[in-house]
């Protein structure tokens, strides 16, 4: 080609340059055809070769982070919106990635890109805000199950998990993938609940009250439990009668033997909830 050549033999030109993936020539023809939206196309795919293609290890990761963005701007602005999708993936913008994800009808893996982004965060509340959306994809994937298990899945959001399970109308589903859950974590109220919605028999109501009425005993048990003398202070105790004997008696084995009854005579007894150190009869 030559400086006199004409638009449209620069745009044929820039056409074969494409059928042979040379993204750069394409990209000076293409812009001497004046043909910006070629232009855009073939620096869209310049950017993302350079990024992800034999070459890309040379780049710092900041550099391959630049050209995905960029990539996925002039993606964008061509209507490809699943290519920009992936760009942003790649370059770990996740919720942006989503939100394209969302924007061409593909939820599933709007949340699934979130999870991913949720599992691999560091800081604690960002994390929660992926595992949140995460949920909110997965409902609008018609996938109310996963949903749940991502709630009940974070110790903060398992509020939000027992308030799926409180809606006027919950999918039969739902409620069998809470109960084991609800099981676990003893939210034995929330679980009967779920048992009668799910119209368990008399005998699984009957075994989920009987664990929530031994919970609530030994509950009630703990917190009046209020010892007196504890067992590390009667150890001491013990050991302290030992050295003194030690120091009593001169000959050795009649001190041996001394010290191994007396040890044998402490005893410890429990009663009423108090510790007792005393003498064994």
């Amino acid at each position: 080609m030559t400086a006199t050549s004409t638009p449209e033999e620069w745009r044929r030109t820039a056409r074969n340059l494409v059928g042979h993936r040379l993204w750069k020539q394409a990209l000076t023809a293409f812009t001497k055809g004046d043909e910006p939206h070629g232009a855009t196309h073939a620096l869209a795919m310049l950017l993302y070769d350079e990024a992800t293609g034999r070459d890309a290890a040379e780049l710092s990761a900041a550099a391959r982070h630049e050209r995905l963005l960029r990539a996925a701007r002039c993606f964008a602005l061509l209507g490809s919106t699943a290519h920009a999708a992936s760009c942003l993936r790649r370059a770990g913008e996740h919720t942006m990635a989503a939100q394209h994800y969302s924007a061409l009808g593909r939820p599933v893996m709007a949340a699934k890109v979130l999870g991913k982004a949720a599992e691999e965060c560091a800081v604690r509340r960002e994390a929660l805000q992926l595992f949140r959306a995460t949920a909110v994809a997965w409902e609008e994937a018609g996938r109310p199950q996963r949903a749940l298990l991502v709630r009940f899945g974070q110790r903060e959001l398992q509020a939000e998990a027992v308030a799926m399970l409180e809606r006027p109308v919950v999918d039969r589903a739902v409620l069998q993938a809470a109960l084991p859950h609800l099981e676990r974590q003893k939210r034995w109220d929330g679980a009967l609940a779920v048992a009668r919605r799910l119209g368990r028999n008399t005998k699984e109501l009957d075994r989920l009250a009987t664990r929530r009425a031994s919970d609530l005993t030994l509950a009630a048990a703990s917190s009046t439990l209020t010892p007196g003398v504890t067992l590390p202070h009667a150890r001491t105790h013990t050991h302290m009668h030992r050295h003194r004997h030690m120091h009593r008696h001169r000959h050795r084995h009649h001190m041996h033997m001394h010290m191994h009854m007396h040890m044998h005579n402490v005893c410890v007894h429990v009663a009423c909830g108090m510790w007792h150190v005393g003498m064994c009869m």
